[in-house]
């Protein structure tokens, strides 16, 4: 006589359906229904998009839990955090209410592109300058042709770090 297998049943740890018609899917060693796998506190984002997405920075990532896993994507590891920690570390560094975050992103992105606008609007304005135009406005800053170079990575770096850590 054929043995009857005990199939596991397993239930959505969010709201505990059990319901066979429903698709359970297992999120890091969890199951979760349909509904309750679109609730930010699962839905995993990598660091990269949240560094770029939310303007935040490793020493904002830092206290936070997260998983690595091999990308299916890329196939080599990466470092996911839970959205919803990931809003409320963006909360918490621009000081403002989750129903803000829209906005303050959108502000954000203005600022980031006002920056990167006057940054080609001084590229250009120096581009355009004869060598000798510039020897001498690198003369009014007590600079010399030798620095330009220092000077543009020291500008990259400038410009960098303020897109990085825009404030409101």
């Amino acid at each position: 006589m054929p043995r009857k297998q005990n199939k596991k049943i397993y239930s959505c740890v969010e709201c505990n359906i059990t319901n066979l018609d429903v698709k359970l899917r297992r999120i890091v060693n969890i199951y979760l229904c349909d509904i309750c796998v679109k609730l930010d506190k699962y839905i995993q984002i990598t660091k990269t998009f949240a560094k770029t997405t939310y303007y935040l920075s490793d020493d904002d990532l830092v206290n936070l839990d997260y998983i690595q896993e091999k990308s299916r994507e890329y196939h080599k590891l990466s470092t996911y955090y839970n959205l919803s920690d990931i809003k409320e570390v963006f909360c918490n560094k621009y000081g403002i209410r989750q129903n803000q975050i829209n906005k303050q992103l959108e502000d954000l992105s203005e600022q980031k592109d006002e920056l990167k606008q006057e940054r080609l609007k001084i590229s250009d304005l120096f581009n355009n300058l004869t060598e000798d135009q510039k020897a001498i406005e690198l003369r009014k800053h007590g600079l010399s042709i030798s620095d330009i170079s220092n000077l543009i990575n020291l500008n990259k770096k400038i410009i960098s770090n303020l897109v990085k850590n825009i404030k409101p």
